[in-house]
């Protein structure tokens, strides 16, 4: 008697753990098959380059290589529109990657107080005109600043380099990006 029970025991235990490899697998197989649906999306637009998903705990985090854009403001929107549609409201954060050097990082250096001044006090026309300044000190080829909803856009050419920055416009939107950042590296 004692001995039947054992085997029934070992049926049940072993049936759980059977389906638990099953699930955890066809979890595996649909998370992957997502992401590479995601990479063909990403894929199509002509302006990416290179795509990177990491899955972090707080979001999903499309990293994107890019190559320079007229308007980083209505890409990033073109691009966040598809993800919205393919994720629907799951959390993502869109990074982009450039093609900065040592001398566009001196650069935004300089003009980083202006923008984050301005994200917080809204002083826009000021901002303007100090960074119209330093970007004719630098002779720089071309440089956007959109002023969007939530962020400002900051976009740098120079020869065959450039630099992307979004600057968050709220204090916390601000503080959840340093903590992302913290997290990322």
């Amino acid at each position: 008697m004692f001995f039947k029970q054992i085997k029934w025991v070992a049926v049940i235990v072993s049936f759980i753990f059977i389906l638990g490899i099953f699930y955890g697998f066809q979890h595996y197989q649909d998370k992957q098959t997502a992401d590479e649906l995601l990479y063909q999306l990403l894929n199509e637009i002509e302006e990416i380059e290179d795509v990177e998903i990491k899955e972090k705990p707080e979001s999903l985090h499309i990293v994107l290589e890019l190559a320079y854009v007229n308007n980083l403001y209505n890409t990033e929107n073109e691009i966040s529109k598809k993800v919205v549609r393919y994720l629907g409201d799951r959390e993502f954060k869109i990074i982009f990657e450039d093609k900065r050097d040592e001398d566009l990082d001196k650069i935004f250096y300089r003009v980083h107080y202006s923008l984050q001044e301005a994200a917080v006090k809204g002083n826009f026309m000021e901002m303007s005109v100090k960074v119209e300044d330093i970007m004719d000190e630098h002779a720089v080829d071309d440089f956007r600043i959109i002023v969007g909803e939530k962020s400002l856009y900051f976009q740098l050419l120079k020869d065959d380099n450039y630099l992307y920055e979004v600057v968050p416009r709220s204090p916390m939107d601000i503080e959840k990006l340093l903590r992302e950042r913290d997290s990322f590296d």
